[in-house]
Parts: structure tokens; sequence; C-alpha cells
């Protein structure tokens, strides 16, 4: 009863989180919300949670019989210290001064999600338990993606930004992002944390919980205004993302589709049209 009452206590909190962001936003920037640490231009929020919304309704049929496993039978001895690595990193994104952050979180996040982690992780003895079938980890999951690009593809998220830079500086600029972004936060995230997470609290409070604390780390370059200001831009966009790719994992199990998502998420298209120049 006690762990049922927490795991409640956990999905209820983040849906109240994200709901009471959501009314921020709606009462002080009219519902509309910054999708890009690199540029100001605002984008109305219900045209961003539409491109997670409708992909993870495609995910949740209940006719579907197969119940989601978690990966571990036991948890892992990682796995609050990954939590306190995720908390650590949103502290420093909180108190690093804006002049610096951009500077200095690249190298906090290949730290503490990416060098401590893999030291940590070598203590565990629990293995994981891989029982998706090749259909389901492959074959399903590419509809959702290829569902998901394309409403992402007709939002104004992916409209081309102006990058005051050459092609060749753009490129190499995504690249890194893709690594030190796409990769590394989902690797962090969901490989390594959720999976974890799902042994102790379950599938869905490990989603919830690995999805605020991957939303809070964008505190410090997220928003206009004050923590308040920032944590409220962070939940409402990168909590429901977190939200959609969380489940995505936990269903599918597929982390290079999870990458290909967020990769794309933080791709400049402008560099398409560069190419052709």
């Amino acid at each position: 009863m006690k762990n049922r009452t927490v795991r409640f206590t956990i999905v209820i909190s983040t849906m109240l989180l994200i709901l009471i962001s959501l009314i921020y936003m709606l009462l002080v920037h009219n519902g509309m919300v910054q999708v890009s640490a690199d540029f100001e231009e605002e984008t109305a929020i219900w045209q961003v949670w539409i491109i997670a919304l409708f992909p993870l309704l495609m995910t949740l049929r209940p006719w579907d019989k197969e119940q989601i496993q978690p990966l571990y039978k036991e948890v892992p001895k990682s796995t609050w210290a990954l939590v306190t690595l995720a908390i650590v990193l949103i502290l420093l994104m909180i108190v690093t001064p804006k002049s610096y952050v951009f500077d200095l979180f690249y190298i906090y996040k290949l730290i503490l999600l990416f060098v401590i982690p893999l030291i940590i992780i070598k203590r565990d003895s629990v293995r994981e338990i891989m029982t998706i079938k090749t259909v389901r980890r492959w074959k399903e999951p590419l509809l959702v993606v290829v569902v998901w690009l394309v409403f992402y593809m007709l939002s104004p998220l992916s409209e081309a930004s102006t990058y005051e830079i050459d092609f060749l500086t753009l490129l190499l600029g995504a690249l890194i992002s893709l690594i030190l972004n796409a990769v590394l936060e989902e690797l962090f995230y969901r490989k390594w944390l959720q999976s974890r997470l799902e042994a102790a609290l379950g599938i869905w409070p490990a989603i919830c919980v690995s999805a605020v604390l991957w939303a809070l780390w964008h505190t410090g370059i997220q928003g206009s205004g004050g923590w308040i200001d920032s944590t409220a831009h962070a939940l409402v966009l990168h909590g429901m993302m977190g939200l959609f790719l969380g489940y995505f994992w936990a269903k599918y199990r597929n982390i290079w589709l999870l990458i290909f998502i967020h990769g794309m998420m933080n791709f400049p298209v402008i560099l398409i049209t560069m190419w052709f120049e």
C-alpha cells in the first residue's frame, strides 16, 4: 500500500507541476514559450504540446495486452547515485551566472551525466532483462517516429532560424550538439536513470521523475526571467516532451530512435538550405 501511495503521489505531483507551469505561462507569457536557448523567439504552447501528445497517445493503446516490464528485476546499486548527479546538475545550472552558464554547461553534462555515471554503473551486479520483440523495437516505433517527425516539421519549431556563421561552423556545432545533447542525455536520463528507477518506483513514476529531472536542468538556459519563470518554461516544454520520450523508451527500448528524435529537436534546419546554396 505504501509503495502504491508513493507511486501515485509522484505521478500526480508531476502532472500538477506541469499544470501549474502551464497556468503561469498562460498568465505571464500569454501561452507562449521560448523553445530554444539560442533564440528569444516564442511559440504557442499548444503547438509544442501537440508534437509530444499525439505520438504519445499513439503508444497508449488500451488493446495492447503486452505489459511493459522494467529492465531490471532488482534495483541497481547506482540508482540513487544517478538521481543525485541529476540533481547536482540542476543546482549547478541554477547557481551559475547567466554570463557563464553557456560556457560551462557542456562540461557539467560531460562530467555529471557521462564520466561519473560510467564509473558508478560498474558497481551494478544486476543485469538488464531484454524481452522486447524485434517487431516492437523497430517496426512499431518507426511509425510513431514518422508521425512525430511530420508534426515537428509542420510546426514553428522546425522553422529555420538565422545563424550568422558559415556552413562548416554550424555543421560542427550541430554534431557537437548531437553528441552532448541527444546522445548523452538520452543515454543518461532514459537508458541509465529511468531504467533503474523503473525497478525502484514502477514504470510511470520512473518516467515522471526522469522527465522532471531532465526538464529542470534547462532552467539555467531557458526563460528570460527569474528561477520561477525558467522553471515554468522548462516544465511546460521539456517536461511534456520528457513524458513522451520516457514512455517511448519504456515501451520500445530503442535508444537509437530516441536519439534521432532528440537530435532533430536540436538540429538547425537551415543547414539543409545552406548545403544547396
